[in-house]
């Protein structure tokens, strides 16, 4: 039997044909797999730290009380967080920071300075916690101001420092509580602010 030249073609063409089609359909099957797959492990630890949540104001005070300036951190638009996590198995770190924009954007420097001129602080406090007993002690804690003022203010470690911890919550719960301190200004002896704060922050992967 005489298989004509123009059948043989025809068949080529549809065999290339439904070649491409279940090649096209295996590209996509294999590209939603591995999106899938990297939805699926994408690492939390690694996206952005979400705006405060609950309650989180700080207030600055000259040491005879006075009060130069307070911050609820649920009314204000600039960009903030506070965090806490686990590190080094016997610390507990909690950062409080008040402006996040990228200092190089020009939305970092727009925003309203505060009483000392500087846009931006960063309150960190280390806790340590070796008995894994619930009962902390303050190690560290140390404000930053940046641009157009810039000063680091370390605490007093004495009697006037009180720190106190309600809550603390496993992975992706809070850390809560408050601290009452007075700073001293590490270029300048005679430079000291005082600091009330509450905080409530999200406990972000262990370090």
């Amino acid at each position: 039997m005489k298989i004509s030249a123009k059948y043989l073609l025809t068949n080529n063409k549809l065999k290339n044909k439904h070649f491409r089609f279940y090649l096209f359909l295996m590209i996509i099957l294999v590209f939603s797999t591995c999106s899938k797959h990297y939805e699926e492990y994408i690492d939390p630890c690694y996206e952005p730290y979400p705006q405060p949540t609950g309650i989180n104001n700080v207030t600055f005070r000259k040491t005879n009380g006075d009060i130069l300036q307070f911050f609820n951190f649920e009314n204000i638009n600039e960009p903030s967080y506070c965090i806490g996590y686990r590190y080094d198995y016997e610390k507990t770190i909690i950062i409080i920071r008040y402006n996040t924009y990228y200092s190089g954007d020009t939305e970092f420097f727009q925003v309203e300075p505060l009483f000392n001129g500087a846009t931006s602080f960063e309150i960190q406090i280390t806790l340590k916690d070796s008995t894994l007993s619930d009962i902390y002690k303050t190690d560290r804690i140390y404000i930053d101001f940046h641009n157009g003022y810039y000063s680091y203010y370390k605490f007093n470690n004495d009697t006037n420092t009180k720190l106190t911890i309600s809550k603390y919550g496993n992975l992706w719960d809070k850390i809560e509580g408050s601290f009452t301190s007075t700073f001293i200004n590490y270029y300048n002896n005679l430079d000291s602010l005082k600091i009330d704060c509450q905080f409530s922050a999200l406990r972000w992967c262990d370090q």
